[in-house]
C-alpha cells in the first residue's frame, strides 16, 4: 500500500490514481478489510487518529484530504 498525498490533493497507488472523487465503488475488489487497512495506513503515514464518525461519514478520497488537512493546521 502506497499513501502519496502529493500536497494533499490526490494519490498514486500500485493499482492506479486516485483523486478527490473517488469512492469506495471505484475501486474493483474494494472491500471492508481494504477500507480498514487504509484507514490504518493513512493514521500511521500522517500520526493521526480519525474517529469513528469520521471514518463512517468519509465519502470520497477528497473528504479524508480535508480532515487531515484540517488536522495538519492545528
Amino acid at each position: 500500500l502506497n499513501i502519496n498525498f502529493n500536497g494533499l490533493h490526490a494519490s498514486s497507488t500500485s493499482k492506479g490514481t486516485t483523486a478527490s472523487a473517488t469512492t469506495a465503488a471505484d475501486i474493483e475488489d474494494w472491500d471492508s478489510l481494504s477500507h480498514i487497512t487504509l484507514v490504518g495506513a493513512v493514521e500511521d503515514e500522517f500520526r493521526m487518529k480519525f474517529s469513528m464518525k469520521e471514518v463512517v461519514e468519509m465519502k470520497n478520497v477528497g473528504e479524508m484530504v480535508t480532515i487531515i488537512a484540517a488536522r495538519r493546521k492545528r
